[in-house]
């Protein structure tokens, strides 16, 4: 089983143990050098007005950086977790 490339994630909750789970997926399949994945910390929150635009903006930016460094482009976009990135209390927002 191989790893898919080109992914890219924002995560405002919970991205501090990102890397070192993407390391260990890695190693897990045998591959000892740098994934093609690219991931912020930050995300625009989801329900403004402009965050398509946002997001847009930071998603061609990511996207430069890893058709530089890997020669991919971003294929697919997480957000972790839509809770936090909408901005919602909670669940029941």
């Amino acid at each position: 089983m191989g790893i898919s490339n080109n992914r890219y994630c924002t995560a405002p909750e919970g991205s501090g143990g990102l890397s070192s789970r993407l390391t260990a997926t890695a190693r897990a399949h045998g591959i000892e050098h740098r994934l093609p994945f690219g991931y912020r910390t930050d995300c625009p929150t989801l329900t403004a007005p402009d965050a398509v635009d946002q997001l847009t903006a930071k998603v061609k930016e990511a996207g430069k950086q890893l058709k530089e460094q890997f020669n991919v482009d971003v294929v697919v976009i997480f957000v972790d977790t839509i809770i936090v990135a909408s901005g919602y209390a909670k669940a029941a927002d």
